[in-house]
């Protein structure tokens, strides 16, 4: 009972190991997936911000021309001027539609605030770091609105007379992308685990079938051997008890009694030689011999009806076949011997 007891718990343990091992390598899968397609569908992204920048090449040179012919240092004049920065060919660098271009001054105040479109409306929520350049990053508008950003620096003529691009891109669409494959992931991972719990069943049961396998046939073994050891040594015990109570009798007078404990002696070398092969492991191996069926049925029961005698009970014999048999005497004996001993065991005595 006890060790059935440990066999469950050990089912138990294999199935939580199991789930275990399952659930972090689909995890594991469903993180490696999720990053995998992130990077996937922000690198396309990613591509059209760094394909963008690199159209501001030679912005330089412009620039300097600029600020040859006006007194940008003096941003009022410009203004004054009512000069769009688009007429310049800054902002009309950028081919890409789907990219909006911010223009700042060195403070990050910016200069090009009536080209932004709607997202003029936002103008003060977008966050700009100058120090920040050449990153990609994300920004946020009002939790609702998502954009890559890429901040970078053209030069004017002096180093006081810097201007700073800021490009954004519109990512709302690849966000509701990566969740909906986040979702899908999500489900995916959980009907892993799912599967991996009757997985881990199905192998648990296929694991420990064979300890089951084993238990049962040690426990098997083990009631046999009580029987095929308690036989012999209850007949020994009974012939010398009898043996005992006629002290002075002659060992001839003794003989069938002496033999038959001789006999169940060997017997008991016998048995306990074959339970030692049985517990290394190896088969026995049956060892037919001619025998006739009712001499050796005979000599088998014989020690059993003075036992059966002894608790008032009796053994009858109708022996009618005799013909010989090709059978192994020892396993045939070993038959008998547990029917024999059940059947003095739970039959009632005679009153």
């Amino acid at each position: 009972m006890e060790e059935q007891q440990k066999l469950r718990r050990q089912f138990f343990v294999h199935i939580v190991y199991n789930m275990i091992a399952f659930a972090l390598i689909f995890i594991a899968f469903g993180i490696f997936m999720f990053y995998m397609v992130r990077n996937i569908t922000f690198s396309a992204v990613d591509a059209q911000l760094k394909e963008a920048k690199n159209d501001f090449a030679d912005v330089t040179v412009t620039l300097e021309n600029l600020y040859q012919i006006f007194d940008l240092g003096d941003l009022q004049y410009f203004k004054n001027k009512n000069l769009n920065f688009l007429e310049y060919n800054i902002a009309k660098r950028i081919n890409n539609p789907q990219i909006n271009l911010i223009l700042r001054e060195k403070n990050g105040q910016i200069l090009n605030e009536n080209d932004l479109g709607k997202l003029e409306n936002y103008a003060k929520e977008i966050e700009f770091d100058s120090t920040n350049l050449d990153c990609i990053y994300n920004l946020e508008l009002e939790n609702e609105y998502h954009y890559r950003c890429l901040n970078f620096k053209i030069m004017g003529n002096n180093s006081e007379n810097n201007t700073y691009v800021q490009l954004l891109i519109n990512i709302d669409s690849e966000i509701v992308l990566i969740s909906k494959y986040m979702e899908i992931i999500t489900y995916a991972v959980a009907l892993g685990i799912a599967l991996s719990g009757i997985a881990s069943l199905v192998l648990s049961k296929q694991t420990l079938q064979p300890i089951q396998e084993t238990l049962r046939n040690q426990t098997e073994f083990v009631q046999n051997a009580s029987h095929e050891l308690r036989t012999p040594l209850t007949i020994i015990q009974a012939k010398q008890e009898l043996m005992l109570q006629e002290p002075n009798a002659k060992i001839i007078d003794k003989s069938e009694e002496i033999s038959l404990t001789l006999s169940e002696t060997k017997r008991l070398s016998k048995l306990t030689k074959d339970l030692m092969i049985l517990v290394k492991g190896a088969n026995l191996k049956l060892q037919k011999e001619e025998v006739n069926i009712d001499e050796l049925i005979k000599t088998i029961v014989l020690p059993y009806q003075d036992m059966a005698e002894t608790q008032k009970k009796q053994i009858l014999l109708h022996l009618k076949f005799g013909k010989e048999i090709s059978l192994d005497v020892n396993k045939i004996h070993q038959l008998l011997v547990i029917l024999l001993d059940n059947a003095i065991k739970y039959t009632e005595s005679r009153r």
